[in-house]
């Protein structure tokens, strides 16, 4: 079996603890960072950051 092969491969590399996701919530909602500052400041992806401000406040992100 290859590494690729594995379920382990799918698992996401990086998970944000809930005072991160908070703290990302805040720069890119009520600051208005970009997406991708917020990322390189709290070490991980930037749709690791997008998920996690989505799960946080879905209806600002969704327009509703």
């Amino acid at each position: 079996m290859t590494y690729s092969e594995g379920p382990e491969a799918s698992r996401p590399r990086r998970v944000l603890t809930g005072r991160a996701r908070a703290q990302a919530n805040n720069w890119l909602v009520h600051r208005a960072h970009p997406a991708a500052q917020v990322a390189l400041k709290l070490g991980a992806g930037r749709l690791t950051v997008m998920r996690a401000v989505r799960e946080f406040e879905p209806a600002i992100l969704d327009g509703s």
